[in-house]
């Protein structure tokens, strides 16, 4: 990879850095859930930096073209995060129905009050 192809990449990863940071601190995006975002950017950035470093970590795990080991750390990491995100949301639905119930029952109550009164 060139230079000017490896500062390109190294300023968009950090810009996206940059809008990921933004996010949290208009409390847009929690920091728990962005940290793997910048896991992800970290080691993205390392890989862009250091070359040496992203061709023996492929050799070590058998690789021959490091951008496929690039696009399967890609795919491993977005499949961990829609992983991380099907628990959230299955955790929130649980709350939602509960919620939703505690609520029916007060409003049961309250409307038992009511006739009572």
């Amino acid at each position: 990879m060139n230079l000017r192809l490896q500062l390109v990449v190294a300023a968009v990863i950090i810009l996206a850095m940059i809008y990921i940071t933004n996010k949290i601190r208009k409390r847009q995006v929690e920091l728990k859930y962005a940290l793997i975002w910048y896991a992800l950017g970290i080691v993205y950035l390392l890989f862009d930096l250091i070359p040496p470093l992203q061709i023996g970590i492929c050799r070590l795990l058998g690789i021959t073209v490091p951008i496929n080991m690039l696009i399967f750390l890609a795919i491993g990491l977005i499949l961990l995060i829609i992983f991380q995100q099907t628990i959230i949301v299955s955790k929130q639905t649980k709350m939602i129905t509960r919620l939703a119930q505690e609520i029916g029952i007060l409003n049961e109550e309250i409307k038992e009050q009511e006739r009572k009164l």
